[in-house]
């Protein structure tokens, strides 16, 4: 852990020393673009770091009810399904410390989640999060440092029916220069450690074994603003990934990707990239090398300050959960997204999600089941969709009645499964006014899968 401090540490001195102003005004390296060239912005107030001053400090306390409701199929199992009523979540706080207007703020922040089921007291469990960091903004200069802590009790992937409670820390630094006119340099360096918390064995595998990794990663790309709000990229990562209880799944690997990059409060706004993944496992030579396509988009459009439309796409190669035949532990991930938040009338407002995934093991796995031994390639198609009814008071309490459906179908008949989500959601949050994503939504694209570096 101390090594990975001292590479964000190192990011973030760099910045420090950049961002100190010389005694005297100096010339610019190169002359600045004229108006026709690059839009001039409009100033911004500086935005409050909290809801609550006392002192020195700002303070945002937060509150979340995640989904109350039924739950048709808690153990997400094909036959001999289990309903029960379930609820989450649990009180929150942040914390920033600002330096005056120099640009440096120190930060500090954690929620406890609880989630709950009424008849399932297997399924009952504490966790939450903690983090804090330095971050550093200026006019030519962002930097970011961050060490947090977290423990869940949920489904890793799609690929794994079971909640597991799940370890992770992580350490990160990140750094923003403006150069020469508008072409930007961004780096970023950390580390994620995840282990799960007890022996799970499931249909044959060790979850424990197989799960329990810790990932290093290095991006470095450069970004030239096109606009204002929209910019071209390109970039390329290095991610080396170590398993404590199996070495054989270690690999390094790459990902070389380029697109767009749009900061927008109106019409459109996102990012979308593409490029190739490279996938070298430390045992078995250039013969077990994967190579793949890799894509991650995440766009979305405003019909005017009532209508949102999202949509979102993804690509990559990812550690498999089981022990795959052959020299790559892996398999192929594809997703595809939609969503549509609406305001029908006041603040009444009407969300609705569609997602389809479809991933394929790069070989065989073999699964032990009550049924016997199954030994295939697994293709799994997933499809949930989801409804969430609700009433906004004063943008900072959302309470909505929802509806969440998922189904998937598998080449190994034990993972084939359907299940029903219907209940209440309520979302507080007294520091924020912005709007909320829906607590029954599938946390999929990044929470939940980590498929978007």
């Amino acid at each position: 852990m101390i090594g990975n401090l001292g590479i964000a540490g190192l990011l973030l001195a760099s910045a420090l020393a950049a961002q100190e102003a010389p005694p005297h005004p100096q010339p610019s390296p190169s002359p600045s673009p004229s108006p026709a060239e690059l839009p001039v912005a409009e100033p911004q107030p500086a935005q409050r770091p909290g809801r609550f001053r006392v002192g020195p400090f700002f303070l945002t306390p937060t509150f979340r009810v995640g989904s109350i409701g039924l739950d048709t199929n808690v153990f997400y199992t094909p036959t001999e399904r289990q309903t029960d009523v379930s609820a989450n979540g649990g009180p929150g706080l942040d914390i920033a410390l600002p330096f005056g207007g120099s640009g440096v703020q120190l930060y500090t922040g954690g929620a406890v989640d609880y989630t709950y089921f009424v008849r399932t007291e297997s399924q009952r469990r504490f966790g939450g999060n903690v983090r804090g960091g330095l971050a550093l903004k200026g006019n030519r200069l962002e930097a970011r440092v961050e060490e947090g802590f977290s423990r869940s009790f949920q489904r890793p992937n799609f690929e794994v029916d079971r909640r597991l409670l799940l370890d992770q820390w992580s350490t990160r630094g990140t750094l923003a220069l403006r150069t020469v006119g508008r072409l930007f340099i961004r780096a970023e360096a950390g580390r994620q450690s995840l282990s799960v918390a007890s022996d799970e064995a499931y249909f044959g595998t060790d979850l424990r074994r197989t799960l329990t990794r810790d990932l290093d990663r290095g991006v470095l790309g450069l970004e030239y603003r096109l606009s204002i709000k929209t910019s071209f990229l390109v970039a390329a990562d290095y991610e080396r990934d170590r398993f404590p209880q199996d070495a054989s799944r270690d690999a390094d690997s790459n990902r070389i990707y380029a697109g767009f990059d749009i900061e927008s409060d109106t019409r459109l706004a996102g990012r979308a990239v593409g490029g190739v993944r490279l996938f070298r496992p430390l045992i078995g030579g250039a013969a077990a090398r994967r190579d793949g396509p890799y894509a991650s988009v995440d766009l979305s459009y405003r019909f005017g300050p009532g209508t949102l439309l999202k949509g979102l796409y993804a690509q990559d190669l990812q550690y498999s959960a089981f022990d795959v035949a052959g020299t790559s532990p892996t398999l192929t991930v594809e997703s595809y997204g939609g969503r549509l938040e609406k305001v029908l009338v006041g603040h009444l407002e009407l969300f609705l999600s569609g997602t389809l995934w479809r991933f394929r093991t790069s070989g065989a796995i073999t699964v032990v089941s009550a049924t016997g031994r199954t030994t295939a390639v697994r293709s799994d198609h997933v499809r949930q969709g989801g409804a969430d009814l609700g009433y906004r008071f004063r943008s900072r309490l959302r309470i909505g009645v929802a509806a969440v459906y998922t189904e998937r179908r598998s080449t190994i008949a034990d993972f084939g499964i359907q299940g029903l989500l219907v209940g209440g959601t309520v979302t507080y949050t007294p520091g924020a006014g912005a709007r909320e994503r829906n607590p029954l939504d599938d946390p999929a694209w990044e929470s939940r899968t980590g498929w978007r570096p």
